[in-house]
Order: structure tokens, then C-alpha cells, then sequence
């Protein structure tokens, strides 16, 4: 059993220049959620084969309570409020079978469902509108693949996956402005690689309290609208390819540096895959250490968007949503 709760406001201003850090407030909304989701699960083995079945029941509420919106109001609408609750049960099952090598081979068959986000339940354009019949999206998701650690230095995981997700919630272009609906059901496929390589245990041979690891988490996909008023498009936020790599330097348990990077492929913020919309890909670096000055006790550092990378990761109907450039932190961690 697992209680979350998030209390998100949401306030947007209007600077009079675009590198203003203050201005006119235009959206105000306080928006929450909670989340109470049941959860269990039991792995029964069989000497090399083991199944392990699962059910989780999902309950959520979510408020979404405008306050200000200027251009709705401009516009003669009045301001949106939006109170809702599910619960919703979800099953799976997990295989495994141990093969040589210190490796196995799995598959899994899981259910999964995608409640509306703030932004879907109360949009805030002056002529976005939401569907009355509206459904959140649900999917049943299937997976292969082998894993293992054959080496003291190498540890792998290789899988195949197929997500068929049915009533996908996207934006569609209507007579004097756009509605908010379930635009389709969609298939997407792809393959999952993960690769984790300690350098100091291959080159010395010995594993040692020190570690200089390698990783790379790769996803490649194929996603394609295949029902509804988008057949055929690709969804939104769906590149072809994510790639993430990078190093992370272990010294015993004193301290670690990591130096991270993420690798995206272009892809669109809208479903209907429109010019506006276009997400260009990005590479960015994020460098972070931790070390422990006393016992319980530790600080922790680091500088993100190393590259001072320009680049956004979403798209909305009132332009892109910048990312941050080049910022640091400092803190410090304390364990009871």
C-alpha cells in the first residue's frame, strides 16, 4: 500500500521582454492529486523457472481549480473547475527461466492505465476545449529478453517490447479552436539494451572496493498511430531513439562522481505531428558527486546541462517550454 500526494500550483506571468524575470500574472490554477494505490504480488519457483503473478488496484483523485486565466476570460469563458476520482484494477505476470551463463531468460504481460494529467483535465487556452466523452487511456504491454552478469565486469539486459495502447488522450483541430479528446489507439515497439561494464575489475581482474563503471541504456521505437482521426501519425513524444551513457566513479563508500549524457532523436509534441510542434533532438551532460564527510552524513554537488545545451523538451499550444541552461546545486544528505 502506497499514499501520494501532490500539491502542484501552477502560476504563469508575462514579462515585458523575453529575458524578464517578473511580469503580469495570466494563469493561476492550484492543482492536486491523490494517490492510493494496492498493490501484490508472489514469485513462485520451480528449480530454473519461476512465475511471479501480480494485482494492483489504482484509486486517484484529482482537483484542478482555476483561479486566473486572462485570456479565457477575455475570451467570455468562465473560469474551469475539475474534480475527479478512479479506481481501476490492473493484473500481470512475470516468467523467468535461468539459463547458463549466470543469465535468464523473461517475459511479461502487464496491464497499465494513464489517468489524465492537470493540463488535460483543465486546459488552459481561451479555445481548447474538452471532450465530454473523454476516457483515459489504457494498454497491455508485452515483453522478452535476456539479462545477466556472465563476468565480474559485464552485466546486460536485452528485451523486446509491444505496448498496444487503446483511447490515447491527444489534441485535435476543430471549427474555432481545438478539443482535447481520445484521438486513437496506438502500437508501440521497439527493443530496450542495457550495458553496464566495470573498467578497473576488467583491466585489473580483481574486484576491487573502487569501481569505474560504463553504462549505456538505449531504447529504440516504433510508435504509429493504428485507429482514430490520427491513424498513421507518430504520438507525441515518441522519438525514435533515446540513448543514455556515461561514466560514474565509485570510491568505496566515501564518495562517487558521475558524468551523465542523454541522446534524443527529434520527434513531435502534438499527435498530429504538425511543423509548430517539432521537438529537435538534444544531447545533454550532467555532472554530479556525493561524498560522505561523516558517518550519516553527506554532500552532495553538481552542475546540470553541463554544455550549456539550448533546447526544449515540450511544446504547447502557447509555445515551447524552454529547458534550464547551465545551473549547479549544492546540498547535503543526512540518514537516521
Amino acid at each position: 500500500v502506497q499514499l501520494y500526494h501532490v500539491d502542484s500550483p501552477r502560476r504563469d506571468s508575462r514579462g515585458a521582454t523575453p529575458d524578464a524575470s517578473s511580469g503580469a500574472l495570466r494563469n493561476s490554477s492550484d492543482r492536486e492529486v491523490f494517490s492510493l494505490p494496492v498493490f501484490a504480488e508472489n514469485r513462485f519457483e520451480f528449480g530454473k523457472f519461476s512465475i511471479t503473478p501480480g494485482i494492483r488496484v489504482e484509486n486517484i483523485w484529482q482537483d484542478v481549480n482555476e483561479k486566473v486565466n486572462v485570456d479565457k476570460t477575455g475570451a467570455g469563458r468562465p473560469l474551469d473547475r475539475e474534480e475527479d476520482s478512479n479506481t481501476i484494477l490492473l493484473g500481470g505476470v512475470g516468467l523467468e527461466y535461468e539459463i547458463p551463463g549466470a543469465s535468464a531468460v523473461y517475459g511479461n504481460v502487464s496491464q497499465s492505465y494513464r489517468p489524465r494529467i492537470f493540463t488535460q483535465a483543465v486546459p488552459t487556452g481561451p479555445t481548447a476545449f474538452v471532450n465530454e466523452d473523454l476516457e483515459e487511456g489504457k494498454g497491455l504491454e508485452y515483453e522478452l529478453g535476456v539479462r545477466g552478469k556472465p563476468t565480474e565486469w559485464l552485466t546486460y539486459d536485452a528485451s523486446a517490447f509491444l505496448l498496444s495502447f487503446r483511447d490515447q488522450i491527444g489534441t485535435v483541430a476543430v471549427p474555432g479552436g481545438t478539443s482535447l479528446e481520445n484521438v486513437g489507439d496506438a502500437i508501440h515497439k521497439g527493443i530496450d539494451l542495457s550495458l553496464n561494464v566495470d573498467l578497473l575489475t576488467l583491466a585489473c581482474g580483481l574486484k576491487s572496493e573502487n569501481s569505474l563503471d560504463w553504462f549505456v541504456n538505449a531504447t529504440v521505437l516504433d510508435a504509429e498511430f493504428t485507429d482514430g482521426p490520427q491513424d498513421g501519425n507518430t504520438p507525441q513524444y515518441a522519438p525514435d531513439y533515446i540513448l543514455r551513457s556515461g561514466f560514474i566513479y565509485t570510491h568505496g563508500e566515501k564518495g562517487k562522481i558521475s558524468l551523465l549524457g542523454t541522446l534524443l532523436d527529434d520527434h513531435f509534441g502534438d499527435d498530429a505531428n504538425t511543423n509548430d510542434f517539432k521537438v529537435p533532438g538534444y544531447l545533454v551532460l550532467d555532472l554530479t558527486a556525493e561524498y560522505l564527510v561523516h558517518e550519516n552524513v553527506r554532500i552532495l554537488a553538481g552542475v546540470n546541462n553541463l554544455l550549456d545545451e539550448s533546447y526544449y523538451a515540450r511544446v504547447t499550444g502557447g509555445g515551447i517550454d524552454p529547458a534550464n541552461g547551465r545551473n549547479y546545486y549544492v546540498g547535503l544528505s543526512l540518514e537516521f
